[in-house]
């Protein structure tokens, strides 16, 4: 819109007003209502070219900010991809992909016919009725029929039927039919092994965390790298714990110490129940009752 339009689009006929307004000769009062008139108008025209100017300030800041946001976007794409830059090549690497949509990205793969989900290069999402979900690189795998598993990171393993397993971290594997085994962890890529924590089994519900744990017994817990809790309702906890038998709790291993403040506290000393005996131990820790075999040499 130019000084010289109105906002209806006609135009304003800022020097003829003041020529109907002189018949013949221009009297004083007739230039000043003309020289008024001019005024008013440049007024007019002044507020709506600062409104103009304001518009495309505002434009100008909303496709700047929309630029930002697309090398934002483009970023995180390129580093959840693995790559470095965030180009156009290297974020169309990073594909996602559902099976609810019949479709299959180029590196991720979403099949079964269930509400499976694959994100990332090489993630493989499969199962009938299910919804399995992978989301990371290297050929993560998140497979089952009837099964709602779980494999993020790069090169993890979540399968099984009828299973909720859940894989986190580098190559990793939480596998069974009817389990609901956690593994979490991860080390340094290796040729074909799992060098990541490994909690696997058949209708168990084993949990492993830390690099290269395992816990593969029945309902078996390692925490810690290394770890290893291989017995059936066992558990390892610490750097190297590793359990020799069903039912075993570890703690550590021989080069460590164990500190339990609580245990000289008045609050234990009440929850305490009648003395029956003291802890003894062998050469290799395994802690024990005397029966009170003890006390009763005192007696």
């Amino acid at each position: 819109m130019s000084c010289n339009e109105s906002l209806s689009g006609t135009v304003v006929p800022t020097i003829r007003i003041a020529d109907r307004l002189r018949p013949g000769r221009q009297h004083p009062w007739q230039r000043r209502d003309a020289l008024s008139v001019r005024r008013r108008l440049n007024v007019i025209c002044v507020s709506v070219s600062g409104r103009e100017a304001l518009h495309m300030k505002r434009s100008r800041t909303i496709f700047v900010a929309r630029l930002l946001l697309r090398a934002i976007v483009l970023s995180v794409l390129g580093l959840c991809g693995g790559l470095g830059a965030p180009d156009q090549a290297r974020a169309q690497a990073f594909v996602c992909d559902s099976a609810d949509a019949g479709e299959s990205g180029e590196f991720a793969s979403a099949g079964g016919g269930g509400s499976n989900f694959a994100c990332g290069t090489n993630a493989i999402a499969s199962g009938a009725s299910s919804a399995n979900t992978s989301i990371g690189l290297g050929f993560n795998i998140s497979a089952g029929n009837d099964s709602r598993n779980l494999a993020v990171g790069f090169g993890v393993i979540a399968g099984g039927n009828g299973s909720s397993n859940t894989g986190v971290g580098t190559e990793t594997r939480a596998s069974g039919d009817n389990s609901a085994n956690v593994a979490i962890g991860g080390d340094l890529p290796s040729s074909g092994n799992f060098t990541g924590a490994d909690a696997h089994g058949d209708g168990t519900r084993n949990v492993a965390i830390g690099s290269d744990s395992r816990a593969t017994g029945f309902n078996s817990t390692a925490i810690g790298g290394i770890a290893s809790a291989t017995h059936a309702n066992s558990a390892a906890f610490g750097h190297g714990a590793t359990t020799t038998r069903a039912d075993q709790q570890v703690f550590g291993t021989a080069t460590n110490t164990y500190t339990a403040p609580g245990i000289t506290s008045a609050a234990s000393t009440s929850a305490q129940g009648p003395v029956t005996g003291v802890v003894t131990t062998d050469a290799d820790g395994n802690l024990a009752s005397d029966g009170g075999a003890l006390q009763g040499q005192v007696d």
